[in-house]
């Protein structure tokens, strides 16, 4: 099954998001936390918010459980 955040008005570049996006993809939900927390980078604090908003998504929506899932 397949969860979803997306988030909306964020003036941060693409590029600058996508660089982050690329350290946690296909990794672990704690993984991609524990990388996303020590960036400095704005980019890298709003896709650590919108990780967590799927992340509450899945948990409260779809009864899954946040240690087996993953980024895609």
């Amino acid at each position: 099954m397949e969860v979803r955040a997306v988030a909306k008005w964020v003036r941060t570049g693409p590029r600058k998001v996508r660089r982050y996006a690329d350290l946690i993809r296909g990794r672990s939900i704690a993984d991609a936390r524990a990388i996303l927390g020590v960036q400095s980078s704005p980019a890298a604090a709003v896709l650590r918010k919108t990780l967590e908003s799927a992340v509450a998504n899945a948990e409260n929506n779809h009864d899954l459980d946040a240690e087996d899932l993953k980024v895609l």
